[in-house]
């Protein structure tokens, strides 16, 4: 009988057993009789057994608690030929059971200048970053590195990605030097960040001379203040 086991023969359905040393002394009616089978319906998690049930021949297996891994999305149960099992499950023989999962993928979104700078990176958990190339670029400042703050510290792309991040780049505003040469001498010199206004200095003298002002290299007259 399919899903169930003999046991003996019986006088009665589902009674005790016949001794079969009995004397025959008139007509005999026998039985057989059988025991429900029992599966065992076993979950492996990560090569560990993470459930085990048992169950009778037919009977419905409800489904249960999903495992959890750190940086994985469970995807279902799936049984020795690959198939993802659906619930409920009807028991009629031993079944194992194994655990697949999707490794999380993470966004990594790289700002420049309060825009997208590429495309975001899908990195998947616990690996890096890819730094971009070129590096980014503003007028009047030189790029530094990026960050996961606005003008904060150094972001290292050696670090593992475990959670979807924003990158921002930081960059250094660039300074320049203005030296002003009279008669072949240095006369003044001085610092100033991109974009900053320089006043007029006092003017040189000359003995003989009227001072005209100050020149360029391409011998153009310059007007103050300098940008």
């Amino acid at each position: 009988k399919i899903g169930y086991t003999f046991k003996y023969w019986s006088l009665k359905e589902n009674g005790e057993e016949y001794n079969f040393n009995s004397e025959i002394t008139k007509d005999t009616t026998l039985y057989a009789v059988y025991e429900i089978n029992k599966y065992t319906v076993t979950y492996i998690n990560e090569e560990s057994e993470y459930h085990r049930e048992e169950l009778t021949y037919g009977s419905k297996h409800e489904k249960i608690e999903d495992p959890f891994k750190t940086g994985y999305t469970f995807i279902g149960w799936y049984n020795e030929n690959e198939e993802k099992v659906e619930y409920p499950i009807t028991v009629t023989k031993d079944i194992t059971l194994h655990s697949k999962y999707n490794i999380n993928k993470y966004t990594v979104t790289y700002i420049n200048e309060g825009a997208k700078y590429i495309e975001d990176q899908q990195i998947n958990y616990k690996e890096k970053a890819v730094k971009p190339d070129p590096n980014p670029s503003k007028i009047g400042y030189t790029f530094k590195y990026w960050s996961l703050k606005e003008n904060g510290e150094e972001y290292e792309f050696s670090t593992k990605i475990t959670k979807d991040i924003t990158l921002y780049a930081v960059y250094e505003i660039n300074k320049y030097t203005v030296t002003y040469i009279n008669e072949g001498i240095e006369y003044h010199k001085e610092t100033a960040e991109y974009g900053s206004v320089i006043t007029s200095i006092q003017d040189p003298t000359k003995e003989g001379y009227t001072f005209t002002g100050w020149y360029t290299k391409d011998n153009e007259k310059i007007s103050y203040p300098i940008t």
